[in-house]
């Protein structure tokens, strides 16, 4: 892989730090307890960086945007889409930015758009099809149905057609335009990307399960508070944006407010769905977070919180003081079963455990440390406060750029 080289003159960047975690656990409150004036933090929710949308995606308010170095917020028209490349490519110039500035600032990457991360880390090849191809397409598959478009893709780049989901017309004429574009397969165009040249140190906020379902409902619940929610897709609406963009976004809550003032169902079955589909949300980016290398997971709570009964034994005392938590690495209990044991009774003892790990994420403490992770208790603001200005702090001691 190609090494980065950075000009002597220019001084290199170290202090890149992303905060990210599940929707509604806190992200945003704490970077602007950390973030001084001469820091820059960039939005990496695919929604707040949307112009009207406020209401439904938590958007800092417009005092909090002045008070603190916000980008990518507001940044972008609803009928304008905004790619994965395009972001990489803002951070990317931020980060050259940065190095001819004589001051000591941080670059903070803040949200919860996790494939956004995935390309800063794995890199990212800016794949644009030709528009013309594109409506082609759509005619072809007016003409013709999808099994003649789906066998075109699975003649042409086998891998991709078994990874792709094969019912859905728009993936598959996606797949052709860029089939027809670069005449190449996927696989091949993937090989030309170039990972993000700097180190990016990675703090992940983990609350509890229960509490962030709390949190979810209540957030939601405030939205409807005065049909706030309601009022403000009305006004996006009388601002000339067709519902068919809004629909097009399929972004929690507007999508559901759309189809509540289109007469498909009520105000209470909006509320429960928009609840609904944000808890599925927070439970696919769990998914993409335990998957994490080297990273801080701060967990929002105690010890017991997160530790199922059968991995409390090994579980280290945790002070009640004020002071951050050292990193606390945990040791698994579970019995490992032998590896062809198909007696009801050990698959009986293998569901209690899976069960149980869900309840819990699937993300323990001893489960990410495995991962070359490091673990931190936050029982409060302060103390998640106080450990996020530390692991800012340690970022100074690692090499700015990675090969």
């Amino acid at each position: 892989m190609r090494k980065t080289t950075i000009a002597s003159n220019i001084k290199p960047i170290s202090n890149i730090i992303a905060i990210t975690g599940p929707t509604a656990c806190g992200k945003t409150a704490l970077v602007q307890k950390i973030a001084r004036k001469e820091d820059i933090i960039i939005n990496a929710d695919s929604r707040q960086l949307y112009k009207h949308l406020n209401i439904g995606v938590a958007k800092p308010s417009t005092p909090e945007q002045i008070a603190y170095p916000y980008r990518l917020i507001d940044h972008q028209p609803l009928h304008k889409p905004f790619t994965a490349y395009d972001f990489l490519e803002h951070v990317k110039t931020t980060v050259l930015e940065q190095q001819h500035n004589p001051h000591s600032s941080r670059i903070f990457i803040v949200g919860g758009t996790l494939f956004y991360f995935s390309a800063l880390e794995n890199g990212l090849i800016d794949l644009k099809v030709d528009d013309s191809l594109s409506e082609q397409l759509n005619r072809e598959y007016m003409s013709y149905g999808l099994p003649k478009l789906r066998a075109e893709l699975k003649e042409r780049d086998l891998d991709h057609f078994n990874q792709i989901d094969k019912n859905n017309p728009r993936r598959i004429i996606r797949a052709l335009a860029l089939l027809r574009t670069h005449q190449q397969p996927l696989k091949t165009l993937q090989r030309k990307r170039l990972p993000f040249p700097y180190r990016l140190h990675k703090i992940i906020l983990i609350p509890p399960k229960q509490t962030l379902w709390k949190t979810i409902e209540t957030r939601a619940e405030n939205m409807f508070i005065n049909d706030r929610l309601i009022h403000e897709v009305k006004q996006i609406l009388k601002q000339g944006i067709s519902k068919s963009v809004l629909l097009k976004h399929k972004t929690i809550g507007y999508l559901e407010i759309t189809e509540y003032l289109n007469g498909f169902y009520s105000r209470e079955t909006a509320l429960a769905k928009i609840i609904k589909r944000t808890k599925l949300l927070a439970k696919h980016q769990i998914t993409w977070l335990k998957k994490q290398q080297h990273a801080h997971f701060i967990f929002l709570g105690a010890p017991t919180d997160f530790i199922t009964p059968h991995h409390t034994a090994n579980t280290p005392h945790h002070t009640s003081t004020g002071h951050p938590p050292t990193t606390c690495h945990f040791s698994s209990t579970k019995q490992k079963s032998p590896r062809h044991a198909t007696n009801k009774k050990s698959q009986q003892k293998r569901s209690a455990t899976s069960t149980s790990l869900i309840e819990n994420w699937s993300l323990t403490p001893d489960n990410i440390v495995m991962n070359n992770n490091k673990v931190y208790f936050a029982k409060t603001s302060d103390q998640c406060r106080a450990i996020a200005v530390k692991l800012c702090e340690e970022c100074s001691h690692y090499p700015h750029s990675q090969v």
